[in-house]
């Protein structure tokens, strides 16, 4: 099934998930709103898997915590006026009140609050000083931060024995497909530094997270290969880069599937280039025009053209097909190097 993009998730929250949360929290009868930059916050900071319901458990939670604020401030409103109504009977000396006689104990406890105040107190609506609309920038009161996603172990490297160890629950196929990326990234490069030995001297440990799901599939051999280069290399891939593709054992960039879901998924991430296999350009083409409008596209037929790209190596033979977006109304094609 087809995940939704941000566009549609924004819709579902708007339309249904927020105000089903408001009902379920009894924030019906107070004016909450959540802005759409703050669901959109939500999405790409928090929510980012293809579905809904993790988003669901996050507006809930907002709502949760923004009841019970406003049942706080409440209680604490009905609190002081039944005090300014009845002072003799909401303060009274522990010495005076054993000396009181069981009659006027008795009147006392009578008393209702409801009776005489009104069950609307109970239910008026919060006070103007109580902030009911949700902004981008008090989601971290309420869910705390964005999942934290960059780790550093160590700040340099120790010479060791050759090894790569694999970890996350993969299939046989991206194992297998990880053993290419590696044979691809020692040959590209030892075109651009021969006297490299990194390869020789590094024990990598390379892990894909969320253990306990299992992966499989050959579509990040590409992305594999370009970290690996990018460590032994010492240089950064561009910003705001995302790629998929098979990797053959010569380097040439493969056909894979699911071309639109990778898209959604690069631009919730905010990348604003991807590199595709030319097999898959027709796909690329019939792209949503919201998911195209500030994408550049780059047709890849080999590693090299990857590289290039990515880390600024090399001098591919044959220049780069590029889909730009200025020219997405017209799913058009321009041929260049430079991206």
């Amino acid at each position: 099934l087809s995940g939704y993009d941000t566009p549609e998730k924004i819709q579902i929250a708007q339309q249904y998930l927020i105000p089903k949360a408001i009902t379920s929290n009894g924030l019906e009868n107070q004016k909450v709103e959540m802005t759409d930059k703050a669901t959109e916050s939500l999405i790409r900071g928090y929510c980012r898997e293809a579905g809904v319901r993790n988003l669901e458990k996050h507006v809930d939670k907002i709502m949760r915590k923004l009841s019970y604020k406003v049942a706080k401030v409440k209680e604490e409103r009905l609190s002081e006026e039944v005090g300014a109504k009845h002072p003799e009977e909401v303060k009274v000396d522990g010495g005076d009140q054993e000396k009181e006689e069981d009659g006027q104990r008795e009147e006392a406890l009578k008393w209702d609050p409801t009776k005489e105040t009104g069950c609307d107190m109970l239910n008026k609506q919060v006070p103007e000083d109580v902030d009911c609309i949700i902004t981008p920038e008090r989601l971290v009161d309420l869910v705390g931060k964005p999942a934290f996603t960059t780790e550093r172990l160590f700040e340099g490297r120790s010479d060791s024995k050759a090894a790569l160890e694999i970890t996350g629950q993969l299939g046989k196929v991206m194992s297998e497909s990880t053993k290419i990326a590696l044979t691809v990234a020692k040959k590209v490069v030892n075109s651009v530094q021969p006297d490299s030995k990194f390869f020789d001297t590094s024990s990598i440990h390379l892990h894909f997270p969320e253990g306990a799901t299992p992966k499989d599939g050959p579509s990040a051999g590409v992305t594999i290969a370009t970290a690996l280069c990018s460590l032994a290399l010492n240089r950064s891939v561009k910003d705001n880069l995302a790629m998929t593709g098979e990797l053959s054992l010569s380097g040439l960039v493969l056909p894979i599937g699911g071309v639109k879901e990778k898209a959604i998924a690069a631009v919730r991430a905010g990348v604003t280039t991807l590199c595709l296999p030319l097999q898959n350009k027709h796909d690329a083409v019939e792209l949503p025009e919201y998911l195209r409008r500030n994408l550049t596209i780059c047709f890849v037929r080999n590693f090299d053209e990857v590289a290039h790209i990515a880390l600024g190596v090399g001098s591919p033979a044959l220049e780069t097909e590029i889909l730009k977006p200025t020219n997405c109304s017209k799913a058009s094609a321009d041929r260049s190097v430079g991206v």
